[in-house]
């Protein structure tokens, strides 16, 4: 019996250190880990967020430091789904401040993020409880939001009926 628990110690201890030897060595470097990234986001599925309030929410947290893959991901949602998904629950003002942000600090406004902007603005207004959140939205973003709303409104007359909802609903 004292052989046995001598053994299973003995046991213990080489597994223990094997352990250890497989975390020390299995280390990537830096340069490693970013060279995996970077060919991990090249190569990037977002079928794997999902469409639905859950996946983006998920969506935003990954990719809340990263807005070149935000917009990317935005890309992939599509503004319209975005009052269909948040039929019964609230849109996280986090959230949406999150797309505000990440329409704004785009250096140059293409046509596709244009018509981008206005369906996520647009589908913002339709969500869930928007009324009540909307009053944690900053002045200076619903101004942001309503000024550019507008100047795309100058360069596409179509446009009429989804800018005034967007006007009409961050008011």
């Amino acid at each position: 019996m004292i052989e046995n628990k001598k053994m299973e110690k003995k046991i213990r201890q080489e597994n223990a250190k094997n352990h250890d030897n497989f975390y020390k060595t299995s280390m990537l470097s830096k340069q490693q880990r970013d060279n995996a990234t970077s060919i991990a986001e090249k190569y990037m599925d977002f079928s794997d967020f999902g469409k639905s309030a859950y996946g983006f929410e998920k969506a935003y947290n990954s990719f809340k430091d990263r807005e070149d893959k935000f917009i990317e991901y935005l890309k992939y949602f599509d503004g319209k789904n975005l009052a269909i998904v948040y039929k019964n629950s609230e849109l996280p003002v986090a959230v949406i401040k999150g797309v505000i942000n990440c329409f704004r600090n785009l250096k140059n406004m293409e046509k596709e993020h244009k018509e981008m902007f206005l369906l996520y603005m647009d589908g913002i207004t339709k969500t869930k409880s928007f009324g009540l959140v909307k009053n944690f939205i900053k002045k200076a973003d619903k101004e942001y939001i309503k000024t550019t709303a507008e100047n795309i409104l100058k360069e596409d007359s179509n446009k009429k009926e989804i800018v005034d909802n967007i006007i009409k609903g961050f008011n």
